[in-house]
Protein backbone atom coordinates (compact mmCIF):
# COMPACT_ATOMS: atom_id res chain seq x y z
CA UNK A 1 0.00 0.00 0.00
CA UNK A 2 1.03 3.23 -1.09
CA UNK A 3 0.02 7.05 0.29
CA UNK A 4 0.64 9.49 -2.25
CA UNK A 5 0.97 13.17 -1.01
CA UNK A 6 2.16 14.47 -4.22
CA UNK A 7 1.39 14.59 -8.26
CA UNK A 8 3.30 16.36 -10.77
CA UNK A 9 3.74 15.76 -14.40
CA UNK A 10 5.71 12.77 -15.72
CA UNK A 11 9.60 13.12 -17.44
CA UNK A 12 11.34 11.00 -19.38
CA UNK A 13 10.24 8.12 -21.57
CA UNK A 14 6.11 8.12 -22.11
CA UNK A 15 4.49 4.76 -20.73
CA UNK A 16 2.80 2.28 -23.18
CA UNK A 17 -1.02 1.52 -22.56
CA UNK A 18 -1.87 -1.59 -20.22
CA UNK A 19 -3.82 -3.68 -21.48
CA UNK A 20 -7.58 -4.12 -20.59
CA UNK A 21 -8.09 -7.17 -17.84
CA UNK A 22 -11.78 -7.16 -17.31
CA UNK A 23 -11.40 -9.01 -14.36
CA UNK A 24 -9.97 -6.04 -12.07
CA UNK A 25 -12.35 -3.76 -10.60
CA UNK A 26 -11.48 -1.06 -8.53
CA UNK A 27 -13.39 0.23 -5.56
CA UNK A 28 -12.70 3.87 -3.14
CA UNK A 29 -13.58 4.54 0.48
CA UNK A 30 -12.91 7.38 2.16
CA UNK A 31 -11.44 6.95 5.24
CA UNK A 32 -9.39 8.60 8.56
CA UNK A 33 -5.99 8.16 9.00
CA UNK A 34 -4.69 7.64 12.57
CA UNK A 35 -3.47 11.52 12.47
CA UNK A 36 -7.38 12.41 11.67
CA UNK A 37 -6.55 13.43 8.08
CA UNK A 38 -9.32 12.27 5.19
CA UNK A 39 -7.89 9.78 2.78
CA UNK A 40 -9.32 8.66 -0.52
CA UNK A 41 -8.45 4.76 -0.45
CA UNK A 42 -8.38 2.85 -4.06
CA UNK A 43 -8.17 -0.66 -4.26
CA UNK A 44 -7.88 -3.02 -7.27
CA UNK A 45 -8.40 -6.11 -6.81
CA UNK A 46 -7.92 -9.12 -9.27
CA UNK A 47 -8.13 -12.56 -9.15
CA UNK A 48 -4.66 -13.31 -8.19
CA UNK A 49 -3.88 -10.18 -7.05
CA UNK A 50 -4.62 -6.52 -5.00
CA UNK A 51 -2.92 -3.39 -4.68
CA UNK A 52 -4.22 -0.11 -3.28
CA UNK A 53 -3.15 3.50 -3.05
CA UNK A 54 -4.23 6.38 -0.97
CA UNK A 55 -4.43 9.93 -1.74
CA UNK A 56 -4.55 12.93 0.37
CA UNK A 57 -6.65 15.81 0.22
CA UNK A 58 -4.03 17.59 -1.39
CA UNK A 59 -2.72 15.02 -4.09
CA UNK A 60 -6.50 13.74 -4.12
CA UNK A 61 -7.31 17.66 -5.38
CA UNK A 62 -4.58 17.50 -7.82
CA UNK A 63 -5.73 14.70 -9.47
CA UNK A 64 -9.11 16.23 -9.60
CA UNK A 65 -7.91 19.48 -11.21
CA UNK A 66 -5.40 16.39 -13.41
CA UNK A 67 -9.13 15.31 -14.81
CA UNK A 68 -10.31 18.38 -15.13
CA UNK A 69 -7.96 19.92 -17.49
CA UNK A 70 -9.45 20.56 -20.86
CA UNK A 71 -6.73 19.02 -22.60
CA UNK A 72 -6.66 16.01 -20.72
CA UNK A 73 -10.35 15.33 -21.14
CA UNK A 74 -9.89 16.15 -24.91
CA UNK A 75 -7.13 12.95 -25.41
CA UNK A 76 -9.13 11.13 -23.02
CA UNK A 77 -11.68 8.96 -25.20
CA UNK A 78 -14.70 8.80 -23.40
CA UNK A 79 -16.75 5.12 -23.23
CA UNK A 80 -20.65 7.04 -22.71
CA UNK A 81 -22.03 3.26 -23.01
CA UNK A 82 -20.30 2.36 -19.84
CA UNK A 83 -21.50 4.50 -18.19
CA UNK A 84 -24.83 3.78 -15.99
CA UNK A 85 -27.32 6.26 -15.39
CA UNK A 86 -25.97 7.01 -11.52
CA UNK A 87 -22.08 7.61 -12.82
CA UNK A 88 -24.19 9.78 -15.06
CA UNK A 89 -25.86 11.86 -12.58
CA UNK A 90 -22.50 11.73 -10.57
CA UNK A 91 -20.77 13.05 -13.55
CA UNK A 92 -23.11 16.07 -13.88
CA UNK A 93 -23.13 16.79 -10.15
CA UNK A 94 -19.06 16.91 -10.49
CA UNK A 95 -19.02 19.80 -13.06
CA UNK A 96 -21.56 22.12 -11.71
CA UNK A 97 -19.51 21.78 -8.50
CA UNK A 98 -16.21 22.29 -10.65
CA UNK A 99 -18.16 25.13 -11.87
CA UNK A 100 -17.41 28.72 -10.11
CA UNK A 101 -21.44 29.33 -10.72
CA UNK A 102 -22.85 27.30 -8.70
CA UNK A 103 -22.73 26.49 -5.22
CA UNK A 104 -24.92 23.51 -2.72
CA UNK A 105 -24.95 21.05 -5.86
CA UNK A 106 -26.72 17.97 -3.94
CA UNK A 107 -28.32 14.80 -5.29
CA UNK A 108 -31.50 14.61 -3.46
CA UNK A 109 -32.60 11.56 -1.68
CA UNK A 110 -36.47 11.69 -2.09
CA UNK A 111 -37.37 8.98 -4.01
CA UNK A 112 -41.17 9.48 -4.91
CA UNK A 113 -40.43 9.57 -8.92
CA UNK A 114 -40.49 6.69 -11.24
CA UNK A 115 -36.74 7.50 -12.11
CA UNK A 116 -35.46 7.08 -8.15
CA UNK A 117 -35.26 10.67 -7.80
CA UNK A 118 -32.42 10.86 -9.81
CA UNK A 119 -32.43 14.97 -9.59
CA UNK A 120 -29.66 17.21 -8.93
CA UNK A 121 -30.36 20.63 -7.09
CA UNK A 122 -28.33 23.73 -7.34
CA UNK A 123 -27.95 27.25 -6.28
CA UNK A 124 -26.69 29.50 -9.67
CA UNK A 125 -24.70 32.30 -7.99
CA UNK A 126 -26.45 35.28 -9.70
CA UNK A 127 -23.83 38.87 -9.35
CA UNK A 128 -25.75 42.22 -9.71
CA UNK A 129 -22.74 43.87 -10.54
CA UNK A 130 -22.28 45.82 -7.74
CA UNK A 131 -20.89 43.67 -5.39
CA UNK A 132 -24.13 41.75 -4.30
CA UNK A 133 -24.92 37.93 -4.84
CA UNK A 134 -28.29 36.09 -4.64
CA UNK A 135 -28.94 32.34 -5.11
CA UNK A 136 -31.36 30.91 -7.71
CA UNK A 137 -32.21 27.48 -7.59
CA UNK A 138 -31.69 25.24 -10.13
CA UNK A 139 -33.09 21.37 -10.62
CA UNK A 140 -30.97 19.32 -12.98
CA UNK A 141 -33.10 16.04 -14.40
CA UNK A 142 -30.61 14.07 -15.67
CA UNK A 143 -31.39 11.41 -18.28
CA UNK A 144 -28.39 9.18 -19.89
CA UNK A 145 -30.02 7.56 -22.86
CA UNK A 146 -26.40 6.67 -24.45
CA UNK A 147 -28.09 5.44 -27.99
CA UNK A 148 -31.03 7.97 -28.07
CA UNK A 149 -30.77 11.78 -29.19
CA UNK A 150 -32.36 14.01 -26.49
CA UNK A 151 -33.81 17.12 -27.63
CA UNK A 152 -32.29 19.71 -25.38
CA UNK A 153 -35.13 21.87 -23.68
Amino acid sequence: MTRVTKIEPGVGTIPSAHDVNDNLRCTYHVIEADDGSTLVHLQVVGRKSSMSIQFDKAAASELVEIFSDAEVLERLAFCWDRLGADGFERLLVRLLDLSSAYTQVTRPTNVHGSDGGRDIQAYLKISDGLGSESLERVIVQAKHWPRRVIPIV
